[in-house]
Parts: structure tokens; sequence; C-alpha cells
């Protein structure tokens, strides 16, 4: 090596699924490595080292392990593809769906669920999945305004504080009047830099 030149960084493969990965499995299906393969085929899939024919059977794989018991499962799965672009819109909605610790990472960062879904979940799920709704880079106003619309003051507070939400000027009064005292929410409200005078 010569002095002074830097040497290339390379960017570390993901972990493969082998042979050796597919006997463990056969052999001992619990939970864990039922995990630990669910999150091997997922960063398979998201390096974009896949054949087209071999992302078509990871995601037939995924449509099985969005149904699988082991909570723990869905948790890697979730954990690993929550910012795919590729992820086929139905897989990325049943985990969105999912209890919260499958579903809080694809509700803050999946970029497949539409406005629709996230409008949807919402108005129908509790108040963690409101809460990593609205913290979403780039929420929509009709997003923000589902999120004012809960009662739900912590997911407020986190809306108003997320810079990036566009809220109405409807959603901003509705704000003021009805969450100015709930912690949190006045002060990142007074942050704002969109804030109409």
């Amino acid at each position: 090596m010569y002095p002074g030149r830097l040497m290339s960084k390379k960017k570390p493969s993901p972990p493969r699924l082998t042979k050796a990965d597919v006997a463990k499995l056969l052999s001992d299906p619990s939970g864990s490595v039922r995990a630990k393969t669910s999150a091997k085929i997922a960063a398979q899939f998201e390096s974009h080292q896949l054949s087209p024919t071999e992302r078509k059977i990871a995601e037939d794989i995924f449509r099985v392990l969005v149904k699988d018991a082991e909570v723990l499962v869905r948790e890697a799965l979730s954990a690993q593809l929550k910012a795919s672009a590729d992820l086929p819109h139905d897989i990325a909605l049943a985990l969105a769906r999912d209890v919260d610790s499958v579903a809080l990472p694809m509700l803050k960062f999946s970029e497949v669920l539409t406005d629709e879904d996230l409008i949807q979940i919402v108005r129908s799920c509790g108040p963690a999945k409101q809460a990593a709704i609205a913290q979403r880079a780039n929420i929509t106003a009709s997003v923000s305004d589902a999120v004012v619309e809960t009662g739900n003051p912590a997911a407020v507070a986190r809306l108003v504080r997320n810079e990036t939400a566009a809220l109405s000027e409807a959603a901003l009064d509705r704000v003021i009047a009805e969450y100015q005292d709930a912690p949190g929410v006045s002060d990142s409200l007074a942050r704002r830099r969109d804030l109409p005078p």
C-alpha cells in the first residue's frame, strides 16, 4: 500500500441464508431460530442481490411469516423491512396493523403505506400507533388532520414537534384550542416555522 492512499471501505454484504440455516430451522423450529432466519431473508431482499425469481420466493415467505404465531419472528421481519421501498403493499400493511412491537417500525418509516392506510390506522388503533405515525417524515395535511382528531395529546405533541409534517391552518387552530395545555404542545407550537400570524 502506498503512503497516503486511502483504502476503499467495502460495504459489508448482508448475512446470507445458507443450507446450514435451513438445516437448523428444520431441526430447531423455535421462535428465535425462525426470527434469525426471517431477518436473514429480509436482509437479502433489501440488498437487491436476489434474482426476480428469488425476490418472488422471498415475498411469498414474508406472506407466511407475517402470520407466524411468534411475535419475535414478526418483529424481526418488521425491523429489517421498515425502510424497504420494494416491499409489497399487502405485507407492509399486515405488519403495520400488527401488535405495537411489530407495527411501530413500519408506521414510523415505511414509505409503502399510503395516506389512506395511515388515516385508517390512526382512526382505528391505539395511542402508540398514533404517536408513531405522527413522527413520520413528510406527513401530509390529511394524515395530520386525522392525528389531531384523535384526542391523543402525546400524538399531537409529536406531530407539532415534527417539522416535516404539513399542518393545515384549521388543524393548527384546533391544536391551539384543544391541546394548548397538553405537555409539550405549546412549546412545540411556538417553535414551528410555519405557524401563521
